[in-house]
């Protein structure tokens, strides 16, 4: 019976793996959609923000 499973199964044509998978695709479009996202950002709000001056801003915000 076993015999005739394994020669069946060997006639069945095996799943190649060509390129990348679902998850490897998954976090390289995540990346690039937060890096392009970054970008607009940065872009839209001038490029020279000073980190310094945001803290801040969060600091107070958070005593408030």
């Amino acid at each position: 019976m076993w015999g005739f499973v394994d020669e069946v199964m060997d006639m069945v044509p095996r799943r190649r793996n060509r390129g990348m998978g679902t998850m490897t695709a998954m976090l390289l479009g995540a990346g690039i959609g937060i890096t392009a996202w970054e970008m607009m950002r940065r872009r839209n709000s001038g490029g020279n923000t000073d980190m310094a001056k945001l803290a801040q801003t969060v600091i107070d915000a958070v005593k408030e």
